[in-house]
């Protein structure tokens, strides 16, 4: 049977009851004369009635081309889709009234593919209820931490046969889906110019993929669902299997693994136009094709954000990631007409902070008019809305009209002698966490406990100097200095704490590098005037044991598996440089 006829024989199995050649030719896109001539062969080899109904011959001879199940992979973290994808998997998003996941299991199960296996991973436990609620069967890729496409593919791997693949995030308009296929595919749309996240195809004239790039340029490109026939199964299973454990083979997509064995490996193109295979990259997509989607996803994050604005999930639009921050994410979105900017606290650095101390730092922060962007922080959960800043030019440590700006503020904190109720003393601290390192790794504990002796030394002479405990920013960094104008914004009051001043001020040369006379010049900028001998030793000081905490943090995070080992490097090498320079300056 060729693929025409196959074609037609198809169309009378998926549309019982009156048919006109008319719409066979319409829908399928072959001449009246040509749909003429296969259905007049069909009726003589008794595969249809002449009252144009299927035969149990048709069905028989359509049954090696029936599609026995569908593999969706669910198991990513989908990070474009921030900040959605922080509180639930992107498969669950809800689009026109519809749960994405749900509907692509629906329109599957309406063509007639009853085995469904979705692959999960990542929040696993929210997607548990499709067992129940449609008969899914569930396979977990505990790997998709850190492998690609490929993994998931591989862990469903006994499931290959005539098999639907499929992604819980794209949206289909009408139902692509059919109980038969007659060979395996992959559907494309046409990418006019260059796109980089999608792989272009180059096709012989039956639709036979004979190569593939990426990015697709101009072309069209692998987009939606694939379908896997008994030969491409039986061959890509172990291709897959033998590449799966080598070396640099973690980030592949399973599209990636059949491009580099293409010959072995036959799928042709079935092209839509891309009003039927839609995928929402950004929430920013999924607002222009549905720009009532936020009143259909309740979420946490949207709750607290009527809860502090007075406001509701209608008013709400335009969020947006924001990739700024160490310890956390963040989004911005706009409320009736104004910008905010909305703050999702990274857990593994809640060990360190006091949501309590930084909600009265925020506040005592715009009292004194340092930033008075903050509107509201959750103590307890720790999320915080603030105005959203339009920062006009990025903070430069070398800028001397930033520096002046920045003294500004430190005038403004430290001339009021305020205390937020939280001692950070950076010694106490440093040794707190090295404690916790010589349980994990005492290798790296000695090598930080190393320089604790000249550590010590310091920190009791700094001490001694008898400078006021105070309330401090302590995180004095570019990302937390937002320039709009000739307004300069402190942000981020995370480890905000009373300790010595000169923890903040030795960040205007230690940003620098600057070591000598150098050091003089830029804390001048502060004191309005040359300081003498003794202040510039004191803040060099406070500059070795705040950055010793530092590299300790940074120790710690990395043996909590975090890819903070640049940091330490980074934080050691200023303790060194100004544990010399604090040397020299007593001399």
């Amino acid at each position: 049977m060729n693929q025409q006829v196959f074609n037609v024989l198809r169309y009378f199995a998926e549309n019982p009851g009156k048919i006109t050649q008319r719409m066979i030719s319409e829908e399928i896109g072959i001449s009246p004369e040509s749909v003429n001539e296969m259905v007049t062969q069909l009726i003589g080899e008794k595969q249809i009635t002449e009252d144009y109904e299927i035969t149990e011959t048709g069905i028989e001879a359509l049954k090696p081309f029936e599609v026995e199940n569908a593999i969706i992979l669910a198991a990513g973290m989908s990070t474009r889709f921030a900040p959605f994808s922080y509180e639930k998997p992107k498969g669950l998003t809800v689009v026109k009234g519809e749960v994405l996941i749900e509907r692509q299991i629906i329109q599957l199960q309406t063509a007639g593919v009853k085995e469904i296996i979705v692959v999960l991973g990542h929040m696993m436990e929210k997607f548990l209820y499709l067992m129940d609620q449609y008969g899914v069967k569930v396979v977990i890729n505990n790997e998709y931490r850190y492998k690609n496409t490929h993994s998931s593919i591989y862990f469903a791997r006994d499931y290959l046969k005539n098999t639907y693949i499929c992604c819980a995030d794209n949206y289909y308009t009408k139902n692509v889906f059919h109980k038969y296929e007659y060979h395996a595919l992959y559907s494309t749309l046409y990418m006019s110019g260059i796109w980089r996240g999608e792989r272009g195809v180059f096709c012989e004239e039956d639709g036979l993929i004979i190569n593939t790039r990426r990015p697709a340029v101009d072309q069209w490109g692998m987009n939606g669902y694939a379908y896997f026939d008994r030969e491409f199964s039986r061959n890509f299973g172990p291709i897959l299997e033998e590449i799966y454990n080598k070396p640099g083979t973690n980030d592949l997509y399973w599209e990636q693994v059949y491009a580099e064995h293409i010959d072995r490996l036959h799928l042709y193109e079935v092209r839509y136009t891309d009003d039927v295979i839609l995928e929402f990259d950004s929430l920013s997509e999924l607002e222009a094709f549905d720009p009532e989607y936020i009143k259909y996803n309740d979420l946490q994050l949207l709750r607290n954000i009527c809860s502090a604005l007075r406001c509701s999930a209608a008013d709400i639009y335009g969020i947006k990631p924001v990739a700024k921050g160490f310890t956390n994410k963040s989004f911005r979105f706009c409320c009736r007409g104004k910008k905010y900017i909305y703050r999702v606290p990274g857990r593994p650095f809640s060990e360190f902070i006091d949501r309590r101390i930084e909600k009265g730092a925020l506040e005592t922060a715009k009292r004194i008019g340092i930033d008075t962007s903050y509107i509201y922080q959750d103590e307890a959960a720790g999320w915080k809305i603030a105005g959203y800043i339009e920062s006009t030019e990025v903070f430069d440590f070398s800028n001397e009209k930033h520096l002046k700006l920045l003294c500004d503020i430190f005038h403004k904190l430290y001339d009021h002698n305020l205390t937020c109720g939280r001692i950070f003393d950076h010694l106490y601290e440093a040794k707190r966490l090295l404690e916790k390192l010589r349980l994990m790794d005492e290798e790296t504990y000695d090598a930080a406990a190393g320089l604790l002796g000249k550590i010590e030394k310091t920190d009791r002479e700094v001490k001694g100097d008898g400078w006021p405990i105070q309330m401090i920013h302590n995180d004095v960094y570019e990302d937390n200095l937002l320039v709009s104008g000739e307004q300069l914004y402190l942000i981020d009051w995370e480890y905000a704490g009373d300790a010595d001043k000169g923890v903040d001020l030795c960040k205007l040369f230690v940003k620098n590098e600057a070591t000598g006379e150098d050091i003089e010049r830029y804390l001048s900028l502060y004191f309005g005037r040359k300081p003498d001998c003794e202040e510039c030793r004191h803040i060099v000081g406070c500059a070795v044991v705040s950055f010793y905490y530092w590299y300790v943090w940074a120790l710690y995070m990395v043996k909590k598996g975090n890819d903070y080992a640049d940091l330490a490097f980074k934080y050691l090498t200023i303790t060194n440089r100004y544990i010399n320079e604090y040397e020299n300056r007593k001399s």
